[in-house]
């Protein structure tokens, strides 16, 4: 169904409510689906590429992402995040019992190795919610526009 039919539907009061619902959603549904997974930080890829989007009934979407990692992003780690505390490691190495165990990670720039035996953490991430806005003012404005090019057809 094109933009002019659908507009001039609606002006005479003939228009399928639930058919221009379904198609409304689907643009809100598109839009934030763009706008979150743009603002999901990257390493490997993987959290970006695994966002699933689904429809429930017919005024419903669902967004789902299946990384174990997700809801550190999201809550945040360490002095960030809900238990309010420095990350240290703990125990004894099993190699040698007289070595305490330490962090370790090579820098996402390259470099040399980082040892640490505690970390603040990381901070929460808020691209989720900073995502859905966006969506929803980009969805928004492209059902606008979509009526606002109909109306300059029909007239």
């Amino acid at each position: 169904m094109n933009d002019r039919k659908v507009l001039q539907e609606v002006v005479d009061g003939t228009a399928n409510i639930e058919e221009l619902q379904s198609r409304i959603l689907d643009v809100f549904m598109g839009e934030i689906q763009a706008e979150v997974v743009k603002g999901t930080p990257v390493d490997t890829g993987y959290m970006r590429q695994h966002w699933h989007e689904r429809r429930i009934g017919t005024k419903q979407i669902e967004f789902s992402n299946n990384t174990a990692y997700l809801p550190f992003h999201i809550t945040g780690t360490g002095l960030y995040g809900p238990r309010h505390q420095m990350i240290c490691a703990k125990g004894m190495s099993k190699k040698n019992p007289r070595h305490l165990h330490v962090m370790a990670w090579k820098p996402r720039g390259g470099g040399d190795m980082i040892f640490r035996r505690c970390t603040r953490g990381i901070r929460p991430n808020p691209f989720i919610e900073n995502g859905i806005e966006a969506g929803i003012a980009n969805a928004c404005e492209a059902v606008m526009q979509m009526f606002r090019s109909a109306d300059h057809v029909i007239q």
